[in-house]
């Protein structure tokens, strides 16, 4: 009986082990447009994490099935091992706790920035310390992290709205209103071609608040570091290729590193 116990969990484990080489790969990812890195375009998922992702995975003979969801349900399922990974996610603690952020898969760097409207009818004294505006309205997106240092900055009217497409809305009928979203380079003139609304007057504000690395994280209940480093090598492969330098150019994200 005890052979059979330990031949059971061996077997158990080497299925998990097969599991992390072989098959579908399914993704998760919030369920918004975040062009130019992931949106919707004539009903078909593209972008340049999308692409650059499915070329890895195709390189390394996988297939890739993503999922869309609201962004703290795609957390929920990578958390729960529903899923594989997560695509656009940046590291956390808490989210190191479930998700595995090998140092070699970033995949883009966003910059946190302050989004407002030019002819806005306030000043935005942003000077690049986060006391000029503490008694600001700052709307964010709902289950959005960016930062330790942002999450936890004492703001006295720091909003959550639920979704990108939420916070944008709130940006175009209140021209007054400012907003703290992760900015990719040129980021912000593909939201306005698949924003919502009318958004041509809205400005980055300079400068930057941080830096935040983006990654694709694995599952960590799935044992899943042996395909996170994969990936890794994989990836590391592909950004000496001239498919990477084209990629990245298509996207008009050449000056982003």
């Amino acid at each position: 009986m005890k052979y059979k116990l330990v031949l059971a969990l061996f077997l158990c484990l080497m299925s998990r082990g097969v599991d992390a080489l072989e098959g579908s790969i399914k993704i998760a990812r919030g369920d918004e447009n975040y062009p130019p890195m992931e949106y919707m375009d004539n009903g078909q998922l593209t972008g340049f994490h999308i692409e650059l992702v499915n070329r890895v995975f195709s390189d390394l003979g996988r297939s890739v099935e993503y999922v869309n969801l609201p962004w703290k349900r795609a957390l929920w399922l990578l958390e729960k091992g529903h899923v594989d990974a997560v695509t656009f996610i940046s590291k956390t603690e808490a989210r190191t706790r479930f998700a595995i952020f090998h140092p070699q898969n970033i995949i883009s760097v966003s910059h946190l920035a302050f989004v407002r409207n030019r002819l806005a009818d306030t000043p935005f004294p942003f000077n690049g310390d986060l006391e000029s505006v503490k008694h600001h309205r700052i709307v964010v997106p709902l289950g959005f992290k960016f930062g330790n240092q942002f999450d936890t900055f004492p703001f006295t009217k720091k909003i959550e709205i639920s979704g990108v497409d939420s916070v944008l809305r709130e940006l175009a009928n209140n021209k007054n209103a400012v907003a703290a979203l992760s900015i990719s380079f040129g980021q912000l003139e593909h939201l306005k071609r698949y924003a919502p609304v009318a958004i041509d007057s809205l400005e980055v504000v300079q400068p930057y608040i941080a830096n935040t690395d983006v990654y694709i994280g694995f599952s960590k209940i799935k044992n899943h570091e042996a395909l996170a480093e994969s990936f890794a090598n994989a990836y590391s492969a592909l950004k000496k290729t001239d498919f990477y330098f084209k990629l990245r150019q298509k996207y008009q994200l050449i000056e982003s590193n």
